[in-house]
């Protein structure tokens, strides 16, 4: 549960924010975003300890900068144990420092699981993805892992390999193995499940070869063809990361390409609804979404975005109904949650707003700046305006271009400001 620091004011962003020391991070599978010093290996407040004198690694990090033509602006810090790699953002009032952070052992593992043992091309192909969270810019927000970003680092990790000389099936391969290794480790809301990073694999690797010129010399050199379920995927990875930047017409787009190529792909269907929700074409999407559903009757979402649909007709009673089947079958989808609380707040039940968002944050709700401004909305309408503030100043924390909590946000703050200038009954001026 969200506790509110009474007598603070938390000013962030646009609500003049004063700088703060943070570590953020995105890892190669599920990690938490925020860290401390000590989980990145950098003990004493000291930076230069722990830098890596592991010439491999940084012979592998500065390969995959030269083919880039860039320069390496980061540094490589060698963290024992973590069993993981992580492409770190050390912000502090005096600027930022960004790292790479590896366990050498956990790479030559997968090397030697996945057979690459004697090319290291699982190590590269695990850097090359922590060093495309970078290039990017995943690490400049306070975010962390997600599922969008996750896939955009994998394609430049297909891209690189193919570059670096890499089959594809070199390029997958440790993918494969780490799967294989740590099972169930693997499957968190912060990354996408394999089969979606491999096609982003693919993709990329395919981008790599299409932008190669040897191949106008070497004419025996193609792409691997995918399957059509492949190219499905892939299509369903840009629906996805299209919806996520509200560019909702081209994802429906590609949903429906998607579609068009695997019949039975309820996830592209889910995608499909959502993107025709948010473009208000409620029939269109509900129509989708129980196509979905006829598909696999046991995706809460697609009940949750049939929710989204009706509340944006304004059919709230079909809504509620909707998020009381989704939350019959699955109690504990937070996406069931976040989706009733924007439903709250448009019916004006602000209380009940923010205790659903709550419900969705504390059940891990991979889009944190949602929940949060749909509570300092609530808190917004109900005029408690610090409140509105310091919960629109943290959804722009861990969002900073959420349009939403920017306009609103800037609105809190001037109403606040004002209300402590208003003079208290019975105090003369």
């Amino acid at each position: 549960m969200i506790k509110l620091l009474t007598g603070i004011f938390f000013l962030f962003s646009t609500f003049s924010l004063s700088a703060q020391t943070r570590i953020y991070s995105c890892s190669y599978y599920g990690e938490k975003a925020k860290m401390t010093r000590m989980d990145i290996c950098l003990e004493n407040n000291s930076f230069a300890f722990g830098l890596s004198d592991d010439s491999r690694a940084i012979t592998i990090v500065d390969k995959i900068m030269e083919e880039v033509g860039l320069p390496r602006n980061f540094l490589v810090v060698e963290c024992p144990e973590i069993e993981n790699c992580k492409a770190v953002n050390y912000l502090a009032k005096t600027g930022s420092l960004r790292y790479i952070v590896y366990d050498d052992k956990f790479l030559r593992t997968l090397d030697t699981a996945s057979a690459t043992a004697t090319d290291y091309w699982g190590s590269i192909s695990i850097m090359a993805h922590e060093i495309g969270h970078h290039l990017c810019g995943h690490t400049l927000d306070s975010i962390g892992s997600r599922p969008d970003k996750e896939l955009e680092a994998d394609a430049f990790s297909g891209f690189i390999m193919y570059k670096l000389g890499a089959s594809l099936d070199q390029a997958q391969a440790v993918f494969k193995a780490m799967t294989d290794l740590y099972g169930d480790a693997t499957i968190v809301s912060t990354h996408p499940p394999l089969r979606n990073r491999l096609a982003a694999i693919r993709s990329g690797w395919n981008n790599g070869w299409s932008s190669n010129y040897r191949q106008q010399q070497n004419k025996n050199e193609r792409p691997v063809l995918a399957s059509w379920d492949d190219i499905a995927m892939e299509l369903y990875n840009d629906a996805y990361l299209l919806n996520k930047t509200a560019k909702h017409k081209e994802a429906a787009l590609k949903a429906s390409t998607a579609i068009h190529l695997k019949k039975d792909f309820a996830d592209a269907y889910v995608q499909r609804g959502l993107a025709e929700a948010n473009l208000l074409q409620t029939t269109e999407a509900l129509k989708t979404l129980d196509s979905a559903l006829t598909i696999d009757p046991s995706l809460t979402i697609a009940r949750a975005y049939k929710g989204r649909a009706y509340t944006n007709a304004k059919s709230y009673s079909f809504a509620e109904f909707e998020f009381i089947l989704a939350m019959k079958k699955d109690s504990a989808h937070p996406v069931a949650w976040a989706e009733r609380a924007l439903l709250r707040n448009t019916q004006g039940l602000y209380d009940k707003a923010i205790k659903d968002a709550e419900t969705a944050l504390d059940l891990g709700y991979q889009d944190v700046h949602i929940p949060l401004g749909v509570i300092g909305y609530a808190y917004f309408k109900k005029k408690k305006y610090t409140e509105a503030t310091y919960f629109f100043a943290q959804a722009l924390e861990y969002n900073p271009i959420d349009e939403f909590s920017s306009k609103w946000g800037q609105q809190a703050y001037k109403l606040m400001k004002a209300q402590q200038k208003k003079p208290k009954a019975g105090v003369k001026k």
